[in-house]
């Protein structure tokens, strides 16, 4: 079975994330640096409404939106293009908030997320003997918007 989204999907699409400062236009944009994976989502909590005349209603609440992933760590390079583990750990230090786009690429009807108010939450890395480290990042958003190119 197959449903039409409005949108196409590129599987073979590398979706990135960048982060910038958080002034709405996107000065300072830089890449997460070896990024493997992440995991957007976003949910909105329902009241229970009941009444006499109504039995069963539902009145939407507060949307939240929640941004996590892993990369590949590296040490700092000091690059203005991309954003390492050591810019992660300061991030999540300071408690600043940033502007973060994700997108697929430049192709007409890409699908693209705009983030603004996001807050590292949490990152974390581990280094096994013979390994790559990895680290795992959780960002808090206050608001999002859907488009495409």
């Amino acid at each position: 079975m197959s449903v039409d989204l409005g949108y196409t999907v590129d599987n073979t699409a590398s979706m990135r994330i960048k982060t910038s400062d958080d002034d709405g236009l996107g000065t300072n944009s830089r890449t997460i640096l070896h990024e493997i994976s992440f995991d957007f989502g976003i949910a909105r909590e329902y009241a229970d409404l009941a009444s006499k005349d109504n039995e069963n209603m539902a009145s939407p609440g507060v949307r939240s939106f929640t941004l996590a992933g892993t990369g590949y760590g590296d040490k700092a390079t000091g690059s203005d293009t991309t954003q390492d583990l050591k810019d992660m750990l300061d991030w999540c230090n300071d408690g600043t908030s940033k502007q973060v786009d994700i997108a697929a690429g430049d192709d007409a009807g890409d699908l693209t997320i705009s983030s603004t108010g996001v807050f590292l939450q949490d990152v974390s890395f581990t280094k096994s003997t013979n390994t790559v480290i990895e680290y795992t990042f959780t960002m808090k958003i206050t608001n999002a918007t859907f488009g495409e190119n």
